[in-house]
């Protein structure tokens, strides 16, 4: 009897446990350039810093016309690839966007910064 009760109680123990696993947080976008300078020509390095992701997606748009899109990418992250560099053919300001999201569209965050890029 004794060791049937043992059993029970590792079991209802085990499911107390699996069930009070911590609740992830939202999707949070972030990113920084890992270049000081930014030169057209030059190839330009996004860091994702995102928090609580499934998956990315990046654009980089004209910032005079936002629908003329120059890149666009999604990744889901089992791939190693989380992070962007970019070469921009031109002087100019162009938008970078990164869109971070959680399985199932649970939830997603979008940020978008406007890089200036000058001649070399």
């Amino acid at each position: 009897m004794s060791k049937v009760l043992s059993i029970c109680f590792v079991i209802v123990g085990l499911l107390i446990f699996s069930s009070c696993e911590k609740e992830r947080g939202a999707a949070e976008a972030c990113f920084t350039t890992g270049n000081s300078e930014l030169k057209s020509g030059s190839i330009i390095r996004f860091i994702n810093c995102s928090k609580n992701f499934d998956a990315v997606q990046w654009y980089v748009t004209n910032g005079a016309d936002i629908t003329d899109t120059l890149y666009k990418d999604q990744v889901l992250i089992p791939d190693t690839i989380k992070n962007l560099a970019f070469s921009f053919p031109v002087v100019g300001s162009f938008n970078v966007t990164l869109n971070v999201r959680q399985r199932e569209d649970v939830s997603q965050s979008t940020i978008t910064k406007n890089i200036n890029i000058t001649a070399p």
